[in-house]
């Protein structure tokens, strides 16, 4: 889904099956965040006390998260994780993972955010020189500021650019996340 040019993410579908029947097929370990599998699955494919799932990278951000597979259908694992130790479907909001590790899925990780609060929770890029979401510097001295895929504009310094980028995640976001 796009937002004013700003790429967001999927928004969340309620879960369309019950607690009871997830804990039938699967063990979540709250702790450590790996789900196991309670008994063999798609006809022996997923055997029984295998890990659940496996890493799959969004398309949307790009960032890697746990899928599960539940009755054909794929489902991130962090979302499975809140619904089973809560016993609440966390629709309509999302499940942000407070550490930025997409792949940790120990409930001390999780929580409920809104789309805004889960796009403030970004991490800066390993790239990034500046310290700073969405701030690159640019051949020639100057500096870039980007939302997503939005470009906001190129500034003359990096003072510029942070106070730019920090606007402009005001406007977007109602908040901002600017350092690293």
């Amino acid at each position: 889904m796009e937002l004013g040019g700003i790429i967001m993410p999927k928004a969340p579908l309620p879960m369309p099956f019950s607690v009871d029947f997830l804990n039938e097929i699967l063990i979540y370990d709250s702790d450590t965040g790996v789900f196991y599998n309670k008994v063999d699955r798609c006809n022996g494919k997923h055997k029984k006390w295998a890990i659940a799932g496996g890493a799959h990278r969004s398309k949307t951000n790009e960032i890697w998260y746990w899928r599960i597979y539940v009755l054909c259908k794929p489902y991130q694992a962090h979302r499975l994780a809140y619904y089973m130790f809560h016993g609440k479907d966390p629709y309509p909001l999302y499940i942000d993972h407070i550490n930025r590790n997409g792949l940790d899925n120990s409930i001390t990780n999780l929580r409920e955010v809104t789309v805004q609060q889960n796009n403030e929770n970004r991490s800066v890029f390993k790239n990034n020189t500046s310290g700073f979401a969405g701030v690159y510097k640019l051949k020639g001295g100057k500096w870039s500021v980007r939302i997503n895929d939005k470009k906001i504009g190129t500034y003359e310094n990096q003072s510029q650019a942070v106070t730019a980028r920090y606007k402009a995640e005001i406007e977007f976001y109602g908040g901002c996340r600017s350092s690293g």
